[in-house]
């Protein structure tokens, strides 16, 4: 695992070898930072489930004015961020919550937000989605990007969502644009 683009480019993040987390593959990041790097200047970034923080490293390497990263482990995250110079950690903001939890506190809203959860816990798709267009966190014109294996339902018409679907190997990135 790697940080693909940006300030911190070819930079190799720490990542545990018991498979406890499924960080997003390198060339699904790219996929998904080619698609969306117009926004990413200056974006204020949600990471849900950020696990080792590639998704979060990434979007400071690549402008992120602030990126907030939520996981119930933020051990390697932690890790990772020491890559990042005072100035960028600084952006860099690491919430320790379960994602019930945080939406009760969380402030502000956002301009990008990745949520890539682990694949065995589907709830956590319908506990998310919902949570973040009833607590009204996503800005006008902004982007949920959404990570879920192709062998998974993931609940997008209950919240009459419309997801872009975007499909690399047994991965698939649901897009959903904030009107």
């Amino acid at each position: 695992m790697r940080i693909i683009a940006g300030k911190y480019k070819g930079r190799k993040l720490t990542f545990p070898k018991n498979k406890t987390l499924r960080p997003t593959q390198d060339r699904v990041k790219e996929a998904v930072f080619s698609i969306i790097h117009n926004k990413l200047p200056q974006s204020r970034v949600l990471d849900l489930c950020c696990g080792t923080g590639g998704i979060s490293i990434e979007a400071i390497s690549r402008g992120a004015e602030l990126v907030v990263s939520v996981d119930t482990d933020t051990s390697i995250i932690r890790k990772n961020k020491e890559l990042l110079s005072e100035e960028d950690q600084e952006k860099l903001k690491i919430v320790r919550k379960r994602l019930s939890s945080f939406f009760q506190v969380c402030r502000g809203k956002f301009d990008l937000i990745f949520f890539d959860p682990p694949w065995d816990s589907p709830d956590l798709y319908q506990i998310a989605l919902k949570q973040i267009y009833e607590f009204d966190i996503l800005s006008s014109g902004g982007i949920l990007i959404v990570e879920f294996s192709k062998k998974m339902k993931v609940p997008f018409e209950d919240f009459k969502l419309t997801p872009t679907i975007h499909k690399y190997g047994d991965t698939l990135i649901g897009l959903i644009t904030h009107d």
